[in-house]
């Protein structure tokens, strides 16, 4: 089997419900060429053509792909136990906790608080 022709096409969002447009591009793939590095050039050229046809919201959708970090939830509330602790003995129940969670500099620094 010989690639001798390369298609691509992307439908993309413009913002406005139901509307989208979609860009595609078609190449020719002699014999010698790389249909990888053809096919690759064609989604380039193509996401290149949307951000340059739509760019507020062909940035807006390459932030949206950035990955948001777990958020650890026990470890959150333990942390805003331990800052609103009001005694030595409140604070030392998250002592443990603290380790755990990797915590002990906050815990040593409001138990310095309280001693003060």
């Amino acid at each position: 089997m010989r690639v001798d022709r390369i298609s691509y096409q992307k439908i993309f969002p413009t913002g406005m419900a139901y509307l989208n447009h979609k860009i595609g591009v078609e190449m020719q793939v002699d014999e010698g060429d790389d249909w990888q590095e053809a096919f690759e050039m064609a989604k380039r050229m193509v996401d290149k053509w949307n951000l340059e046809s739509n760019p507020s919201y062909a940035t807006a959708m390459e932030y949206m792909k950035t990955e948001i970090p777990e958020t650890n939830v026990a470890k959150e509330k333990l942390a805003i136990a331990i800052e609103n602790s009001q005694s030595i003995q409140e604070l030392k129940q998250y002592e443990s906790d603290s380790m755990k969670y990797d915590l002990v500099q906050q815990y040593i620094d409001k138990r310095k608080t309280l001693q003060s």
